[in-house]
């Protein structure tokens, strides 16, 4: 799943990325923000518009990829605990393969969605549709770039919370790893679904307010 959250992302950026700053390249953001709906409906329908794409390109390329390993590994062993896998040996999950399947999805999913939400938030604060795709692209390679090590630490954890590093399920089953959040004592799955489900929808409306409060250049 790591390679192709890989290139859910990539696609996203080039996807998503002239959402807003196109407009702003054209010229079109001063006829659209002074029509009645462009601060509005026009605002939003851009949200949701971008959030349904991201969702059927990452479950698409999900679709595939587990598409093309029916047809090599079949069916066999689905109901099988991860632990007969020599990668997950070592898990503290009590979860089969079609269930370490569906987390994979959801991880995928979630990384998506977030990394989409940046990339409306750059594209509704850029210039240009070139440095808005390279802003993105840097977004989500930067912390491929960060040694950390084999070491699991708070540097680490709080890497792998970005998107780019959301799709290696085989580090996030096959490794103990918890979060205290409050007190609590949370799972990867958990701590990533708490705060991206609370995170994107203040991104979306910072999002949504940055095209608002746009200023059209002269």
């Amino acid at each position: 799943m790591n390679i192709i959250n890989y290139i859910v992302l990539v696609c996203l950026c080039i996807c998503i990325s002239p959402i807003y700053v196109s407009e702003y390249e054209d010229g079109v953001d001063a006829i659209l923000l002074s029509s009645k709906y462009g601060k509005g409906k026009l605002n939003i329908s851009k949200i949701i518009v971008s959030s349904l794409t991201t969702l059927f390109i990452s479950i698409l390329f999900v679709l595939i990829t587990a598409s093309l390993r029916l047809g090599i590994y079949g069916l066999d062993g689905w109901d099988s605990n991860i632990q007969v896998n020599p990668t997950y040996w070592h898990s503290i999950y009590n979860v089969n393969f079609l269930q370490a399947f569906t987390l994979s999805t959801l991880t995928v999913v979630l990384s998506s969605m977030i990394m989409s939400s940046l990339i409306l938030y750059v594209s509704s604060r850029s210039k240009t549709l070139y440095g808005c795709i390279l802003v993105c692209i840097a977004i989500l390679l930067l912390p491929k770039f960060v040694n950390i090590g084999n070491t699991v630490n708070i540097l680490s954890k709080f890497l792998d919370l970005f998107p780019v590093n959301i799709g290696t399920i085989a580090n996030h089953l096959g490794y103990y790893k918890f979060y205290n959040i409050l007190g609590l004592e949370l799972n990867y799955f958990a701590t990533l679904s708490i705060l991206f489900l609370t995170f994107i929808p203040i991104i979306l409306i910072f999002v949504y307010k940055s095209f608002r409060n746009h200023q059209v250049s002269s």
